[in-house]
């Protein structure tokens, strides 16, 4: 239902001047929208939180949770689902600053239940101790991806690094999942990688040309060894530091609105390509996520 209140102040937002909103657009997608964070929402309680326990913050063991690999993962969840609804309701005819606002509401909005969910439930393996707790570090992670979207519309035609800046993700099996460790590849933290990309026109002056735009290059960070056999966490683990060749997607020229919509949106996945880790160890690698 706050979901819900979030479609609701777009159009009370956009009533001031309502002549280039598409009602038959954003009536279903503010459904659809709301459907899929409540299909979302169910499909985690199922999977992650069991019975209600006391509200409990998390001060102690969050920091070693993961590696930290986790508060990437956050500022991920939050980034992509502001610019999923952001792309939806620009769609919809929407002003785009009010739209990649009111997808930063949406993703802190679910994104903080999630939390809550963290804060108040016992386990669904049936721990007799909160699931997690309340972790001060995933909201400062959920604000942080967020933001970006938000200070880029704002402040983007003044600052072109941050202006190209973009968040990606990708996955390479670590084997976890098929060892039994997890029930899924997006429990294995090991499995994820979370890379900040800027095209070579952003870094190079005064080049426009196509190809500079196309290309860039990404910096992305892993980690390993953060779980011991049985899949229990050893909050410990080895970070890992990439840097890749990236595609922009967004490069690739058209005139069509939804076509530029959907390439931005693609454009949240790092592509296959050469890579090289540079921590812990130097390894040069061919094409891989």
């Amino acid at each position: 239902m706050k979901v819900a209140a979030v479609i609701v102040c777009v159009v009370s937002l956009s009533a001031h001047d309502s002549s280039g909103v598409r009602w038959e657009r954003l009536v279903p997608f503010g459904a659809g929208t709301i459907t899929a964070l409540t299909v979302s929402h169910i499909a985690q309680a199922r999977h992650y939180w069991k019975t209600s326990v006391p509200f409990y913050v998390n001060s102690g063991a969050d920091a070693g949770y993961a590696a930290g690999a986790d508060k990437f993962g956050h500022a991920m969840a939050a980034y992509a689902t502001t610019i999923l609804v952001r792309e939806g309701l620009v769609w919809s005819g929407v002003d785009t600053t009010v739209a990649t606002l009111v997808g930063a509401a949406t993703a802190l909005i679910n994104q903080t239940l999630v939390e809550y969910r963290d804060a108040t439930s016992v386990a669904s393996s049936g721990a007799d101790y909160p699931y997690l707790g309340w972790s001060w570090g995933d909201v400062a992670a959920n604000v942080a991806g967020a933001a970006l979207p938000v200070a880029q519309q704002l402040w983007g035609e003044r600052l072109p690094l941050l202006a190209a800046l973009r968040y990606k993700y990708s996955i390479h099996s670590s084997g976890n999942v098929e060892r039994g460790l997890y029930r899924s590849i997006f429990d294995d933290y090991e499995s994820q990688y979370h890379w900040l990309c800027l095209p070579l026109s952003a870094l190079i002056a005064d080049s426009s040309a196509w190809w500079l735009r196309s290309v860039g290059v990404a910096i992305g960070h892993s980690v390993r060894g953060i779980v011991a056999d049985g899949g229990l966490y050893t909050y410990s683990g080895k970070h890992e530091i990439w840097l890749a060749l990236d595609y922009n997607l967004e490069a690739i020229p058209t005139d069509s609105p939804l076509l530029r919509s959907v390439l931005r949106i693609l454009n949240l996945a790092r592509l296959p390509s050469p890579c090289i880790r540079l921590i812990p160890n130097a390894a040069v690698f061919g094409f891989r996520w």
